[in-house]
């Protein structure tokens, strides 16, 4: 990792309500993201995981606070130098897959939806078609492609999810609950698949589990989250057993050192 290959997302304030109910109030944290890492986003149900993550690609806007980015170099820059809109560089860099098998177009092809989601993104068809090429490759799953979206089992699903994501330019990819239904052959499966997209294409994974099973050899740093808040930072890997000790003081006594 290059040093000014990351860059960082402050939340200041951040605020999410869903009918007068908050899932986050008053956010205050940051990530500071590198190139090729994953980062697991670990809290238990209802502590505003995938508040946070749809909030971070766009598809939610925030009842207040504001969410703003900045770049490498920042020691070199005065604060407005280095703010950079979250809204357009989210647009065209973030890419979200929710839990389950939603998010597809189940009536379409998966190359038909690698085109459609790209053209969301703004990217050139052209493009995208040289990228699908490389991508479908580099994942495996050329025989996936003239295949309809209904007829895939779920982690084939996941994987022509992650394909419509890096088509479509993405340099961070956020994934929600993305164990969610798979078996044990079919996760170990993905967490391979996440590894080498991340270490081989310099993609950043911000991933969200309260599985932490799913983390094992998998995570390089992570958010811990309890109701709507960031409570903890860890800038290292952790093993099973570091993982759900953390996880247990975290949900019993509400805090972490």
């Amino acid at each position: 990792m290059t040093k000014g290959s990351g860059y960082l997302l402050r939340m200041e304030g951040l605020c999410r309500s869903y009918r007068k109910q908050p899932a986050l109030s008053g956010f205050l944290g940051e990530i500071e993201l590198e190139r090729g890492l994953i980062y697991g986003l670990i809290g238990p149900n209802g502590s505003g995981k995938t508040t946070l993550l749809k909030l971070l690609a766009g598809i939610l806007v925030p009842s207040g606070g504001r969410i703003f980015r900045e770049g490498a170099g920042r020691e070199k820059k005065d604060r407005a130098e280095r703010e950079v809109s979250f809204p357009a560089w989210s647009r065209e860099n973030v890419v979200y897959i929710p839990a389950g098998e939603r998010g597809l177009r189940y009536k379409n092809t998966v190359r038909d939806n690698v085109l459609y989601f790209s053209a969301l993104k703004g990217r050139n068809a052209e493009e995208t078609k040289a990228l699908l090429t490389r991508y479908a490759s580099f994942l495996r799953c050329e025989a996936l492609l003239g295949r309809r979206v209904e007829t895939l089992s779920l982690g084939q699903k996941k994987k022509a999810s992650l394909l419509c994501g890096l088509c479509a330019g993405a340099r961070l990819i956020l994934m929600d609950e993305p164990e969610g239904g798979l078996d044990l052959d079919a996760r170990g499966e993905l967490k391979r698949t996440i590894l080498q997209t991340a270490r081989r294409e310099g993609v950043t994974f911000l991933i969200s589990s309260h599985d932490l099973l799913l983390f094992e050899g998998l995570a390089d740093r992570y958010l811990f989250l309890l109701e709507g808040r960031a409570v903890f930072h860890n800038d290292r890997a952790m093993d099973r057993e570091s993982l759900q000790a953390a996880y247990e003081k975290l949900t019993e006594e509400g805090r972490m050192e």
